[in-house]
């Protein structure tokens, strides 16, 4: 069975241009954000006017379209569920020594398909410098309908959000940075999995260092 390496970061913290590279490496088959792909197949229209990054329609990819021909037994799934069924669909169109680079990044989504894939699941812990972070995410807030997204949050946690809207949106996304990579980092510690944390700015500087030193425990299973 293949290998998975699964990046958890916060958003706007480098996993997408992590993903692409580590797909040019040998070995490695990145496949985006597999948790947003998988619930955008069970959603009807979800794939409507989109294309896989090789260029080709999601149900005439090669890697893809044996998932996608699946959506009907996907749909009803729990994520789980739906991690260990594209497992054995990937199998026989990548092969057993593939290392399957996913970048959906939500500590949660970790946490579902760990007893899933188990020794052969490998993660990176990427993580961006929190001035970088908070200049990428404020200015990306900046040009989105803050009332829709504050009312999302009240909806979703009343009190929290209500406590958090009174305060200065650096204070907000500070404390969401801090917390957020603690909790990352502090759920890695006490698991079995492979894991690397990588500071996106060290990982510019020396990519090549960083790949080798991910192919080396993707492959090996061990830290």
């Amino acid at each position: 069975m293949p290998r998975f390496l699964y990046i958890v970061s916060l958003e706007r913290s480098g996993s997408t241009p992590l993903s692409y590279n580590l797909g040019l490496q040998p070995g490695f088959v990145a496949l985006g954000e597999i948790d947003r792909t998988l619930a955008l197949l069970t959603r009807p229209g979800g794939f409507d006017g989109r294309v896989c990054s090789c260029g080709a329609a999601i149900n005439k990819c090669p890697v893809w379209s044996p998932i996608a021909a699946a959506t009907d037994t996907l749909t009803p799934l729990g994520l789980a569920d739906r991690y260990r069924l594209i497992d054995r669909l990937l199998e026989p169109v990548l092969g057993e020594a593939a290392v399957i680079v996913d970048g959906s990044k939500p500590l949660d989504t970790l946490r579902a398909i760990t007893p899933v894939l188990n020794d052969r699941l490998s993660v990176v812990h990427l993580v961006k410098d929190v001035r970088s972070y908070l200049e990428s995410t404020l200015g990306r807030m900046a040009s989105m309908d803050q009332d829709r997204l504050w009312s999302e949050a009240i909806a979703r946690q009343p009190l929290r959000a209500r406590l958090m809207r009174v305060l200065p949106d650096t204070l907000v996304y500070l404390w969401r940075w801090a917390r957020q990579n603690r909790a990352m980092r502090d759920w890695l510690r006490t698991s079995d999995l492979a894991w690397l944390r990588i500071g996106y700015d060290d990982l510019c500087e020396d990519p090549e260092a960083w790949f080798a030193r991910l192919a080396a425990i993707s492959h090996a299973g061990g830290s």
